[in-house]
């Protein structure tokens, strides 16, 4: 295999970013189940929902990681690869920013 720009063997990048991508989920799973483990909060859909949209769409980005690992390493040579789901980004971000705002309320307590 021959290196690209950055020195690493060609092919590796749909490995990179699904590793990425399972960085990202791993990472939203956690923050999730912790904020469903947190504080006292008077009202449970205030950290039960934001938690539990962010266990679902942690689960659902390893199975589109995948998906994408999968259609990338399936495309052949001197085709441009499959662009990923850009809807799954903004879904990303959006839940994080869920999950971040729920979390400083929780924490914060403001009813305290």
């Amino acid at each position: 295999m021959d290196p690209d720009d950055d020195g690493a063997p060609q092919g590796l990048q749909a490995e990179r970013t699904l590793l990425a991508w399972n960085r990202t989920a791993l990472a939203l799973l956690v923050a999730s189940a912790l904020l469903l483990r947190a504080g006292e909060a008077p009202y449970l859909a205030l950290r039960h929902l934001p938690a539990v949209i962010g266990l679902a769409v942690g689960a659902g980005l390893f199975l589109l990681g995948d998906h994408n690992y999968r259609r990338l390493i399936g495309s052949r040579p001197g085709r441009p690869a499959p662009l990923g789901a850009p809807w799954a980004l903004l879904l990303t971000a959006a839940t994080t920013v869920l999950l971040g705002v729920a979390a400083t309320i929780v924490v914060a307590r403001p009813w305290a």
